[in-house]
């Protein structure tokens, strides 16, 4: 059983999602159907709802306590598809409310790479949408085994489908050529600079409640 301390969680107020280098509020306010993550917090689900938004909290089900959580997965209505109104946020390590969903310990880590069955772990109408998604990569670098993996049940050793990016600053020779034949394009700088620019791309107006 896996205890969660309240000391190892610390309260984010709203307004953090003001800020210019914010990365969730500005992803927030893109129309982006699905956000996938492997943070433990709840930090994209709150960012969507401030933005009006009606997020719905997916989860890894990589294990047979992950399978037997009470939270009913969005995806068992066959009908259901997410937008960017109703977006799914999707945790591939689990969430912290839910302590049998995390992918914690080394021991979780191990089963949880070791895990063969896609579609056992991803809801099938999910897998189908990401493999028909351009992506955006925030915060990964080739030694994410995670990532790797997930990428390789996906797309097995093949470029990804659609035209996709990464952000990460100075990666190393082998880690430009792992997104190399991914065939994802790289930005080498750091994440708070790149989520500057996206914002003024975009033409993203911050919840800035300065006067």
């Amino acid at each position: 059983m896996k205890v969660i301390s309240s000391a190892s969680t610390v309260t984010v107020p709203d307004s953090i999602f003001e800020k210019d280098d914010e990365p969730h509020g500005l992803l927030a306010q893109l129309p982006l159907p699905v956000y996938v993550t492997t943070n433990y917090d709840d930090l994209m689900v709150r960012a969507l709802r401030l933005r009006g938004k009606r997020p719905h909290r997916e989860l890894c089900r990589w294990n047979n306590k992950a399978q037997a959580l009470s939270e009913a997965s969005v995806f068992a209505d066959p009908s259901f598809e997410p937008t960017k109104d109703d977006p799914v946020v999707y945790h591939l390590h689990g969430h912290s409310e839910l302590p049998d969903s995390l992918v914690l310990t080394e021991d979780d880590y191990i089963d949880y790479l070791s895990h063969s069955d896609l579609s056992g772990s991803v809801p099938v109408a999910l897998a189908a949408k990401l493999r028909r998604s351009h992506f955006l990569f925030l915060g990964y670098t080739m030694a994410d085994w995670n990532l790797r993996v997930i990428l390789n049940r996906l797309w097995s050793d093949q470029p990804l489908t659609y035209r996709s990016w990464a952000v990460q600053p100075e990666p190393k020779p082998l880690e430009r050529e792992f997104w190399r034949r991914r065939d994802v394009e790289v930005h080498e700088i750091p994440l708070e600079q790149y989520a500057g620019i996206l914002a003024r791309y975009a033409g993203i107006e911050l919840l800035d409640s300065s006067p």
